[in-house]
């Protein structure tokens, strides 16, 4: 049994791993400490608040004589984190060989992990963890399954494409709370999403289209699902700059005709132990407008050390009502083994 340590990925923890009887084990763990200073725009209270958060991964993964990989992975997250990069409750099943990748499991669908829109770094910037403390988050991309049991398939990239498809026969959340307006159940949910890549000199660039589809339990009185989005991001080197516009119409909403969209645009470098971004977004409905504006860094101490940090303005219009303005100012650090 051979074991070994590596860092792979941007604020990603120490990776332990060892083989067993031809079975790769890898586990890997962080325990983080946050901070918060916020204004409440909704209350106008100005306050402070921290979290704590621990996170463990373990992947067992079998590859046969002929190239087919069998796996097994399992993550778990004590807090609620916001940031996409960095949530975990997960367990799913993979196969994946030259036809493609098939998952079976809690997992992300193809509308979340496909779709290209503003990056984000660090504690999240418009799509992140300030809402922890205040504030809505950016869409960024179509309402989805988010960790919801399903059947998933990826396609190889083909000459630049790629495209995803799951399914879920069940999305639900607040399923225990006593008032059934509080409750989210779509049944029948379908993702299908689907990105083109190309190069072009020094530049790489890719395109993105996905939408999800589900359908309400009338107990819930909510809409069903129809959402989509159509993103883009070029890259050189360290640098990258994304963007998107996305279509949730009246998903899950309690408000018929609510008409829900958002454009979002950001840019961020990221070198090998640091990392910076600068993302905004503007989300219109026919009952509010949310503006966001958000700036974040990380910085990778060594094997096992990292800080985050992210500054996010907040400036909500309700139709009819004065605008009201705020501001989450986070700091986060993260110990990892």
């Amino acid at each position: 049994m051979a074991i070994w340590a590596g860092i792979t990925g941007q604020a990603s923890a120490q990776d332990l791993r060892a083989t067993v009887n031809g079975v790769d084990l890898t586990a890997t763990g962080a325990v983080s400490f946050q901070g918060g200073a916020f204004e409440d725009p909704s209350t106008g209270l100005t306050d402070e608040n921290t979290e704590a958060d621990a996170s463990l991964i373990l992947n067992a993964e079998y590859v046969t004589p002929r190239g087919l990989t069998f796996g097994l992975r399992v993550e778990v997250d004590t807090g609620e984190r916001e940031v996409e990069d960095l949530q975990r409750d997960e367990i799913y099943a993979y196969l994946s060989g030259a036809f493609g990748r098939f998952e079976l499991g809690e997992q992300d669908g193809p509308a979340d992990t496909i779709s290209l829109h503003a990056p984000a770094v660090g504690l999240g910037q418009i799509r992140g963890d300030f809402v922890r403390y205040a504030g809505t988050a950016a869409l960024l991309s179509p309402f989805d399954t988010r960790d919801s049991i399903k059947v998933l398939y990826l396609s190889p990239p083909i000459n630049g494409f790629r495209v995803g498809a799951s399914y879920a026969p069940k999305f639900e959340s607040n399923s225990s709370d006593p008032n059934p307006r509080r409750r989210t159940r779509q049944d029948n949910a379908i993702e299908v999403a689907g990105a083109y890549q190309n190069s072009i000199g020094p530049w790489a660039g890719g395109i993105s289209i996905a939408y999800v589809t589900g359908e309400a339990d009338p107990v819930t009185q909510r809409e069903d699902l129809r959402s989509w989005s159509v993103g883009s991001e070029v890259r050189r080197d360290k640098l990258s700059i994304g963007a998107a516009y996305v279509s949730r119409g009246d998903s899950n909403s309690l408000t018929r005709g609510l008409d829900e969209d958002e454009v979002n645009a950001g840019i961020a470098w990221r070198d090998d132990k640091w990392g910076a971004a600068i993302s905004a977004s503007e989300t219109d409905s026919t009952v509010f407008t949310n503006r966001l504006l958000g700036a974040g860094a990380y910085y990778e101490f060594g094997d096992h050390w990292v800080v985050r940090g992210d500054v996010v303005s907040i400036d909500e219009m309700p139709v009819g009502r004065a605008s009201r303005s705020g501001y989450v100012a986070i700091a986060e650090v993260s110990f990892r083994f």
